[in-house]
């Protein structure tokens, strides 16, 4: 029905016809794709008979990840912030303005989930992003002289306000509770 609606104010504002045939072809594969993604969610367990667990006590759960588009080098930072009982506490998306690539995006990421983290008032935290690279740097006390080098000296620098902060590897599609 949107579709149909979309349409129809292109036409009114623009001036820009959509035909028939164009109309139906989309709307099958949104209802196709709709389909697919709905049997894919059934056929997931829930969150809580994954495996993962929320953190214990005073601890939040931090997940991040980044974007990334190559055609038009636009990324994004995603985070979400979670407490011991599953609730969420925060939640955030924040355009990147300076990725020259995804692995630009997903250190600066790691420095926004760290600052929200901060910004919050938390101090203990558990963070678990999917670029595995990026948490070992973060793990690891030697220097960094990588093109994302200052990145990880920030996210460093901001983790070192926190009580504690520890950071975990999770395979892309786990990081969410």
């Amino acid at each position: 029905m949107w579709a149909i609606w979309y349409a129809r104010n292109k036409q009114y504002h623009e001036g820009n016809i959509t035909m028939s045939r164009e109309l139906t072809t989309f709307i099958l594969a949104h209802c196709k794709e709709y389909s697919l993604v709905n049997a894919q969610i059934q056929t997931h367990p829930p969150p809580n008979q994954t495996g993962l667990l929320p953190p214990n006590a005073s601890w939040v759960k931090v997940n991040f990840d980044a974007s990334f588009s190559h055609t038009n080098k636009k990324a994004w930072s995603c985070i979400i912030i979670r407490d011991s009982m599953g609730e969420i506490l925060g939640a955030a998306k924040r355009k990147i303005q300076t990725a020259t690539s995804v692995f630009a995006a997903e250190a600066t990421t790691t420095v926004h989930a760290i600052q929200f983290t901060i910004d919050l008032g938390c101090t203990r935290a558990i963070f678990e992003g999917d670029s595995k690279t990026i948490i070992q740097k973060l793990q690891s006390d030697e220097e960094d002289l990588s093109e994302v080098g200052a990145m990880i000296w920030d996210g460093k620098f901001l983790a070192s306000k926190l009580h504690t902060a520890t950071f975990n590897f999770t395979q892309k599609g786990e990081n969410k509770r």
